[in-house]
C-alpha cells in the first residue's frame, strides 16, 4: 500500500444523479424567467419606459357619399342628340350641281353650296342632305339623317372638260360633269 493519501472517485451512480441535478436545476432557471416575464407584463410592474408617445391625427377625410333616394326611372328615355355637325367647307371649284355616278352612269346628282350644304339624289328616289366638309382630298359628308361618311375625291381637268372623281370607302368610283 502506499503512503499517498487517495482522493475518493465518484461512483457512476453518482455521477448520474449529479448530471440529472444539473439539469433539473437549469429547467427551473427558465421556468422562473419565465414566469417573471409574464407576471411582469400583466402586472404594469415592469421597469421598462417606451418613451414619449405622440400621438398622429390620421388626415381628414370628407364624408362618405350617400346615394339620393332611389326613384322609378322616367317612363321614355330622353332622346340622345349627336353633337350638330361642324360647319361646311366647300372649295369654289366644287360649288354646283354635278350629274353622274358609277362607270357611264347618269343616274346620280351631287350638288354642293358654297356654305357646305350638299344635296345627293338618285333617280330612282333615294336623297340625302347634309353638311359637307371638304379639305385636301377628304370629303367628309354629315347627313341630316344617318351617320357620317368620309369619301375621297379628286378633280380631273382635261382640257375645257372638267370631271368630278368620287371614291367611296369600299373603293366604288364614281365620275360626274358638271351639269
Amino acid at each position: 500500500m502506499s503512503d499517498t493519501p487517495s482522493s475518493p472517485q465518484p461512483s457512476k451512480r453518482g455521477l448520474r444523479d449529479v448530471k440529472l441535478l444539473v439539469a433539473a436545476a437549469g429547467g427551473l432557471l427558465v421556468l422562473v424567467i419565465v414566469v417573471a416575464m409574464v407576471s411582469s407584463k400583466g402586472s404594469g410592474s415592469s421597469n421598462y419606459s417606451p418613451g414619449p408617445v405622440s400621438s398622429v391625427d390620421p388626415p381628414a377625410t370628407d364624408p362618405p357619399a350617400t346615394d339620393p333616394p332611389a326613384t322609378d326611372p322616367p317612363a321614355t328615355d330622353p332622346p340622345t342628340t349627336d353633337p350638330p355637325p361642324p360647319r361646311g367647307s366647300v372649295p369654289d371649284e366644287l360649288v354646283g350641281v354635278w350629274v353622274g355616278g358609277p362607270g357611264s352612269s347618269q343616274n346620280y346628282r351631287f350638288a354642293f353650296s358654297g356654305d357646305g350644304d350638299y344635296e345627293w339624289e338618285h333617280r330612282i328616289g333615294a336623297y340625302e342632305r347634309g353638311v359637307a366638309v371638304i379639305r385636301g382630298s377628304g370629303m367628309v359628308l354629315y347627313p341630316t339623317d344617318g351617320a357620317a361618311k368620309t369619301l375621297t375625291w379628286r378633280l380631273l381637268v382635261v382640257g375645257p372638260v372638267r370631271s368630278l372623281e368620287v371614291i367611296t370607302p369600299g373603293g366604288e368610283h364614281q365620275s360626274y360633269a358638271p351639269a
